[in-house]
């Protein structure tokens, strides 16, 4: 008996988004970079540093 595929759950966000989105991402592999792509990116390559910053007097950790 074959595995299931798994569906990302991203594709699932795409979908409820937008149908062809969803398949130009997911099926054509097809994603240019923009300003959005790239904060998160950023933010993402922050998320395991140890430590914490403050922000505005916000303590962010």
């Amino acid at each position: 008996m074959e595995e299931p595929e798994l569906l990302p759950l991203s594709a699932l966000q795409h979908w409820a988004c937008c149908p062809r989105q969803c398949a130009v991402i997911h099926l054509e592999q097809a994603v240019d970079d923009n300003l959005h792509r790239l904060r998160g990116q950023a933010v993402h390559a922050q998320v395991d540093r140890p430590g914490f910053e403050l922000r505005h007097g916000l303590r962010v950790a």
